[in-house]
């Protein structure tokens, strides 16, 4: 799997550059898997649900699975899992930040939460750039 972000996405072959960055504060440069020609943005998603007995919480946590589970079929959730105690880990991969802030804000409109969220980079893109020094 080859990603390329910015200018670099077009152009192909093995000596074409892994990474091109580019301008920083502009997120319609994001990520593009060249196999399928799929975007793909990773986050890693860890909620903690605002402190509530869990048991007035029951129902919208069964509705938060149910809105999960097309997330999880479509790939635009690779994995969820609960956390022991309360809360949920999920790992996104989406087109956008902004497709991510759309999901975030449904999640938090069926399970009211503070979300951390970590960017993330396919291991091996990880590996080739390492590769290339």
């Amino acid at each position: 799997m080859t990603i390329r972000q910015g200018p670099a996405m077009t152009e192909k072959g093995p000596d074409a550059p892994l990474y091109t960055p580019g301008p920083l504060h502009n997120s319609r440069h994001f990520l593009r898997i060249q196999n399928g020609n799929r975007a793909s943005m990773l986050f890693l998603v860890i909620s903690e649900p605002r402190p509530e007995p869990p048991s007035s919480v029951a129902s919208q946590r069964k509705i938060y699975w149910d809105w999960v589970a097309p997330l999880l079929a479509s790939g635009e959730v690779r994995s969820v899992h609960a956390k022991v105690g309360r809360g949920a880990v999920a790992l996104f991969d989406v087109p956008s930040n902004e497709r991510l802030h759309q999901r975030l804000n449904e999640w938090a409109d069926i399970i009211p939460a503070r979300f951390e969220v970590h960017a993330l980079i396919d291991p091996d893109a990880a590996l080739a750039f390492l590769n290339k020094s």
